[in-house]
């Protein structure tokens, strides 16, 4: 039988958690200097200050690191929205909804510039339209107080999301000249509109 003591007072299981989060950020710090075409498991592993053997003990490739970044990224933004609509009340619930992934978003900007080159990557493209599919059926959800959706309501849903995420894509990486303010604002209507 093997023991596996703890190092330094931390688990065998905490560090190679640790590790693969020190990855996740190393990508997202080479993603923020080289976009996403410049990073290489070198970059990454020079950033987490690990070798390429800690590296592929946590993932097969650089597209599942993608993926990891990905699926992370947009987990926190759902969980941000359900908290984000259990403090809002009334007209103002949709508003504060996409209040709360813009500001999310902008708040890092290693964040930001994954979301915005997520089109041009076909790992990261891929988490983006499952994610739009998410949050589509999480606006449905709260438009409706049902999880029985009609599918010509769940085909509005997504063209607000799938909208929604194009504005934000051009308001931070600048190709749509329009204000914060301006994108919580025409989200929220859009959003508003569908749930009527």
């Amino acid at each position: 039988m093997t023991v596996t003591r703890p190092y330094r007072g931390v688990s065998a299981t905490e560090r190679t958690r640790l590790r693969r989060e020190s990855l996740i950020q190393g990508l997202l710090d080479v993603v923020l200097a080289d976009g996403t075409l410049g990073v290489s498991v070198d970059k990454v592993c020079a950033k987490a200050n690990l070798t390429k053997r800690y590296f592929y003990e946590s993932f097969k490739d650089l597209d599942a690191l993608f993926a990891a970044a990905a699926d992370a990224m947009y987990d926190t933004l759902l969980t941000h929205m359900i908290e984000a609509d259990r403090r809002a009340e009334g007209s103002e619930r949709l508003r504060s909804l996409a209040a709360d992934v813009i500001e999310n978003l902008a708040a890092d900007s290693r964040i930001a510039r994954l979301y915005t080159e997520s089109p041009a990557h076909p790992v990261l493209r891929q988490r983006r339209t499952a994610a739009i599919q998410s949050f589509a059926a999480y606006l449905n959800r709260i438009s409706s107080g049902s999880d029985g959706i009609e599918p010509l309501d769940a085909a509005r849903a997504y063209v607000v999301v799938a909208g929604a995420t194009d504005l934000i894509t051009g308001f931070l990486d600048g190709s749509i000249a329009t204000t914060k303010d301006h994108v919580i604002r025409a989200t929220a209507d859009m959003a508003e509109a569908i749930s009527r």
